[in-house]
């Protein structure tokens, strides 16, 4: 990359491995945004921001932009899980009057750019009441470009659901409801204090079948506090039994702001194997039944009824408006961003006209590719004509890159082929330690300046 240092290939190895838990720290996540989110910069140029989305939307989202918003609000926490929530549902009504603010700003800087994908998470967006909710929806409507949007998507628990809830997403174009079922277990409920009736999950599962909502996504978790194999094979065969169109198992992974971590607890050798027993049991079960890999720990028995705008951030790399606290975005070439996760600050940025964006990180199209390279070998492989034509650039015209790539083929991380690239790897950490000596030179340089300032040790003591 131009003006960047051009830093030897040496074994970083050790300092990959032990950066790891830094970036935990910071993005409650592997280090799979990239850049990295710790070494994004605060206080972003908005004026320059706004501009890149103003100037050339067509060129910047193409086909495949999505809309992301966020109502970081929960009643409770489950002791499982690692998504940044506020429990100050106090505040929620403010928070919504600056969110609507914010949803007016993108709206005048979209001009009415069309959405392919709309998807509603948190937190619970169905604290929300009724009023609020069909007030969001008409903010929504009235002032993005909704219309072309091939995938609506609202994601909740159901404990905070109704029926006249229910029949407002169904008016307003919500066509994929997820709801996070995780457990239905009480005893496993309660130890993960998740007020939660399976009576009550059903109830709501069947009142979205009878408005017709187009698809009911399920979630449920793996080796969870409390869970045995047996009990997560019951709840699976359960929710199977209720024929939804999708079911998400996700592994638990206690990330440092869980509960469970921050109460000093760790997975030892057992619960790793349990939670691998219930992942192979699952498979073949969920195969049976008609539902296929679609994505991540998706199984579908329609691909439609996958999340698309997941699909479309790993599939194109893809941009994605970020609504609401804590939300991340992505302005392909451009940025990546961050929203404020402190409610007060959010409210506070949208009451003087300003975007709420803590952090960023400005991109250019090596940095793209890079990123793509790094999601799509963390999956197994990836296409280099799906290279040429999201970027419209061979990956030979990067030699930095392809150095890098024939690095780790030296190691035997990866193996090059005419047509792509695939993965030697065979677990999450090893990806995600090895596929960082793709990063960019002048990433790298932040990153042992980091080392460096927090003590971090590049080399093994052997090494040095």
């Amino acid at each position: 990359m131009a003006g960047a240092p051009q830093k030897p290939l040496k074994n970083y190895d050790h300092l990959f491995a032990n950066i790891i838990p830094y970036f935990l720290g910071e993005a409650n996540r592997l280090p799979l945004d990239y850049p990295p989110r710790l070494l994004w910069q605060n206080n972003i140029d908005e004026a320059d921001f706004r501009e890149k989305i103003r100037s050339s939307p067509s060129d910047i989202f193409k086909k495949t932009l999505g809309l992301y918003l966020n109502i970081p609000f929960c009643q409770h926490r489950c002791v499982f899980c690692c998504h940044a929530s506020h429990l100050t549902v106090h505040k929620l009504n403010d928070y919504f009057d600056a969110l609507l603010k914010e949803i007016d700003i993108y709206a005048h800087l979209l001009n009415k750019t069309p959405f392919k994908s709309v998807y509603l998470a948190g937190g619970t967006p169905s604290l929300l009441n009724e009023g609020q909710l069909q007030e969001l929806f008409d903010r929504l409507h009235a002032g993005l470009n909704l219309k072309k949007a091939v995938q609506f998507s609202f994601e909740t628990g159901p404990a905070t659901l109704n029926e006249g809830k229910i029949k407002i997403l169904k008016k307003n174009g919500v066509d994929r409801l997820g709801l996070g079922v995780q457990s239905l277990d009480p005893a496993v409920l309660k130890i993960n204090n998740r007020p939660q009736d399976t009576r009550q999950v059903k109830h709501i599962f069947d009142l979205a079948r009878k408005h017709q909502i187009k698809f009911i996504s399920l979630d449920l978790m793996m080796g969870i506090p409390g869970q045995t194999v047996d009990s997560f094979m019951n709840d699976l065969k359960t929710l199977i039994s209720w024929k939804p169109d999708v079911l998400h198992t996700n592994r638990f992974k206690p990330m440092i702001t869980t509960v469970f971590s921050k109460t000093g607890n760790r997975l030892s050798t057992e619960d790793e194997q349990r939670i691998k027993e219930m992942d192979l049991l699952s498979r073949p079960l969920l195969r049976e039944h008609g539902y296929h890999a679609t994505g991540g720990h998706q199984r579908s028995l329609d691909p439609a009824a996958r999340n698309i705008q997941l699909s479309d951030a790993i599939q194109f790399n893809s941009s994605f408006i970020a609504i609401g606290g804590f939300a991340n975005g992505h302005i392909t070439g451009a940025y990546r961003y961050s929203n404020h996760g402190d409610v007060d600050e959010y409210i506070r940025s949208l009451g003087e006209g300003k975007l709420p964006i803590e952090k960023g990180y400005k991109l250019d199209t090596q940095k793209e590719i890079v990123h793509y390279l790094f999601t799509s070998l963390s999956m197994g492989k990836v296409s280099l004509r799906a290279i040429e034509l999201l970027y419209g650039k061979s990956l030979n015209e990067y030699p930095r890159i392809i150095e890098k790539l024939k690095y780790l083929e030296s190691r035997g991380k990866i193996s090059l082929h005419d047509q792509f690239i695939k993965s030697n790897m065979t677990s999450l950490e090893e990806n995600t330690t090895y596929l960082q000596y793709l990063f960019c030179d002048d990433v790298l340089e932040k990153m042992l300046q980091l080392a460096e300032a927090e003590g971090i040790p590049i080399d093994r003591p052997q090494d040095r």
